[in-house]
């Protein structure tokens, strides 16, 4: 049985002709990176129901557009925003579920505003996704789920995906969406130990060609995390699920979660040292 969730499996199917230039994005990441580390135990990731696509400023049209396959999949457009153009929602019904999908692209300037990236396509501008959208990881989607999902998607790389999180955090209007980032930073390096080799080699990398983002990233994460009852602790505690490190009682899980975050700042630290 396919341990892929069906409602990202629906959302991404719906615009299959598309997703050699659509990356995943957001709380899904974690998900399929389970499923590519050990497909046979996912599940340990926090679950979002919202689908955040990163896509280029410009996608050219295909036989039909992006727009017009949603709606024939039954995904509703919403408008979220009195602008012009407007920030759009695709919504759909999944069994008891509703599925949100949005999408995202790199903010050029200082402004965030939406952009259309195709025609009655609008994209919301954020800075960073460029991070996203940089040279991220094909997964065949068949190999993983024993042919049930038939697709090949895109996912950031996780180092990436890491300093990527590390920088929007602080900018969260919302301090449950900025928890999520936290955690999910913390999942990422604490889940996939033999991913950490080529999560440092990234970050070595992002400091050499974002100084400025990277000292950034790295001064906004030790305000967060500089002891293990530091603010950044407590959203790692908030956020972890029920079912996560059962042996740990919240200060063991405290000091786990700092020694973790702290070996992070650690190699961050030594990339700009370098």
């Amino acid at each position: 049985m396919s341990r892929l969730d069906p409602v990202l499996a629906r959302g991404l199917a719906a615009i299959g002709p598309y997703l050699d230039v659509v990356v995943v994005a957001g709380g899904w990441v974690p998900h399929i990176y389970e499923l590519l580390y050990d497909a046979s135990t996912a599940g340990r990731s926090p679950r979002t129901r919202d689908i955040d696509l990163a896509v280029p400023r410009s996608v050219p049209v295909r036989s039909r557009s992006i727009d017009e396959l949603l709606k024939g999949a039954d995904f509703r457009c919403e408008f979220h925003s009195l602008d012009s153009p407007p920030v759009t929602k695709y919504v759909a019904t999944q069994g008891e579920d509703e599925i949100e999908i949005e999408f995202i692209t790199d903010a050029s300037g200082s402004s965030e505003a939406a952009i259309m990236v195709q025609p009655d396509l609008t994209a919301q501008e954020l800075h960073y996704v460029g991070l996203l959208l940089d040279g991220p990881w094909p997964v065949d989607l068949a190999g993983l789920t024993d042919g049930e999902v038939d697709l090949t998607i895109l996912v950031p790389r996780p180092g990436a995906f890491v300093f990527h999180k590390s920088l929007v955090f602080k900018n969260r209007r919302d301090r449950l969406k900025a928890e999520k980032d936290l955690y999910y930073i913390f999942f990422v390096i604490d889940t996939f130990p033999e991913w950490r080799g080529a999560i440092d080699g990234e970050l070595e990398r992002l400091a050499a060609q974002k100084p400025a983002w990277f000292k950034k990233s790295l001064k906004s994460l030790r305000l967060k995390f500089h002891s293990p009852e530091a603010s950044g602790i407590d959203a790692l505690l908030n956020q972890k699920p029920p079912t996560a490190f059962p042996g740990l009682g919240d200060e063991q899980f405290r000091q786990y979660a700092f020694s973790v975050m702290s070996g992070l700042i650690a190699t961050m630290e030594s990339a700009v040292d370098d």
